[in-house]
């Protein structure tokens, strides 16, 4: 059973006036700022409503919440019981929460006595999930006072943490550290370990791979938003799937419309000219207009063929709104809840 609502007109001042129906559930997950009034009010008065299964579902979505920390800001111990912890620590706006959580386990190990027991039941240091918070961008302060329980398999990955990687390249998983887009400098100095597939997707190591086009994965490189002068020059060793969902690889696409994988391209941001080719060229059977309806940037495409537009994923469309709004009967209450777009 999905926690719809019908809305009494007017009960909610921040969503706009034809939107009549709300899923608390999928609310959860709408990221716009608007949404956390509404959801307090939720947790308050009518979380008492769901049945296991939702509010699982309901705290799933919440941990990846950009408003976690205001959203369960009252009774905060009480809700992170629910939390899930693996995402949220990989949340990067769910650090006031964690430091939070550090800082009252450190006072708890200095003061620890037999009054403290009941500290215990809420104590969720040991809930932190380490390989998560490792890759958390925001997290860089704590796992600096932390390196200790660090993943460094997860810190590999992170953007922001390439002082501490260079202070400990014995810890660093090079395969990892090849994806990351910041630590070129220290590649360009170990080519030896470099893992040439992850390295071939990373969109700041052209200059890298420039120098080394025969240890390229030209599948993972196909993927790299930053390569398309070199895969212009090796159409022959191009992934054809891979590079109908790059974004910048439009060009490519547009002049050899018999490679394109009309399936993968939906899920491309930047795909609508190449979409218009393919329906004047009779190619629309094959392109997944359920992906593309979610697409922001294919409104114009969108409008111009509503006989085709998925309309439940549509309801989640960020630039939609002009269009479900004269279409109500057709929207997807649950989808819509989700979009940021349904508050003014």
């Amino acid at each position: 059973m999905l926690m719809i609502e019908i809305i009494e007109p007017g009960k909610y001042k921040e969503l706009r006036e034809w939107v009549e129906k709300i899923d608390y559930l999928a609310l959860a997950r709408n990221p716009h700022p608007n949404a956390v009034p509404i959801l307090k009010i939720f947790l308050l008065h009518e979380i008492f409503k769901l049945d296991r299964s939702q509010l699982s579902n309901f705290f799933l979505d919440l941990s990846e919440s950009p408003n976690i920390s205001i959203i369960i800001s009252n009774s905060k111990y009480y809700w992170l019981r629910h939390i899930y912890w693996h995402i949220l620590s990989k949340n990067p706006n769910a650090i006031p929460i964690i430091q939070e959580v550090i800082a009252e386990n450190e006072i708890f190990n200095k003061n620890m006595t037999n009054y403290n027991l009941w500290y215990c039941e809420r104590n969720y240091f040991y809930k932190i999930e380490w390989y998560g918070l490792s890759k958390n961008p925001n997290a860089i302060h704590i796992l600096e006072n932390n390196l200790n329980k660090v993943n460094w398999n997860g810190l590999s990955f992170n953007p922001r943490a390439i002082h501490i990687l260079e202070n400990n390249l014995d810890k660093v998983n090079w395969k990892n550290l090849s994806s990351n887009p910041t630590a070129i400098h220290i590649l360009e100095k170990n080519l030896d370990k470099v893992d040439w597939s992850m390295l071939s997707g990373n969109p700041n190591a052209i200059p890298i791979i420039e120098q080394n086009l025969n240890k390229v994965d030209w599948k993972k490189l196909s993927s790299n938003p930053n390569a398309i002068h070199i895969l212009k020059n090796n159409l022959d060793k191009i992934n054809w799937v891979v590079l109908s969902e790059n974004p910048n690889a439009i060009p490519i696409l547009e002049n050899n419309l018999n490679k394109v994988d009309w399936f993968e391209l939906s899920y491309n941001k930047n795909a609508s000219s190449v979409v218009q080719q393919g329906l004047y060229n009779k190619k629309h059977e094959h392109i997944w207009w359920c992906c593309l309806s979610r697409n922001p940037n294919a409104i114009s495409l969108l409008e111009s063929n509503l006989d085709k537009v998925d309309w439940s994923e549509l309801s989640s469309n960020p630039k939609a709104i002009h269009i479900l709004e004269k279409n109500v009967d057709k929207v997807d209450w649950t989808k819509l809840s989700s979009n940021p777009a349904i508050f003014l």
